[in-house]
């Protein structure tokens, strides 16, 4: 059986402004996802085969209270999940720390990075 992932582009707005990205997110963009599209539809993934969640953007992080929400739900449920960030939350080593501390508690033990 194949492993079945789900890619959430949770957002367009983004701390940055990148000539490559593929969705043209920046900092002046304000669509978004919220908690409320996203919690009533998990269940049918999972029940789909999709084990794997990962949540993108522009910066998910941006809005990091609605995902550690959507993260409680997750979790009852069974997903894996993994966010997609440019780190701009990283700026010193004790942001760096709250953050990944935080994400840990979400049950996001990695991050893909892009930079």
């Amino acid at each position: 059986m194949r492993k079945k992932s789900l890619m959430v582009l949770y957002t367009n707005k983004c701390t940055a402004q990148c000539g490559h990205c593929c969705v043209e997110a920046g900092p002046q963009r304000t669509e978004k996802l919220s908690p409320e599209l996203i919690k009533p539809v998990l269940p049918e993934f999972y029940d789909y085969g999709i084990r794997d969640i990962c949540f993108s953007g522009g910066e998910p992080l941006l809005f990091i209270d609605e995902l550690e929400e959507i993260s409680e739900e997750i979790k009852k449920i069974g997903f894996r999940q993994t966010v997609m960030t440019n780190a701009f939350w990283a700026n010193s080593s004790a942001k760096a720390r709250q953050y990944a501390l935080r994400l840990k508690s979400m049950g996001i033990e990695r991050e893909s990075l892009l930079l």
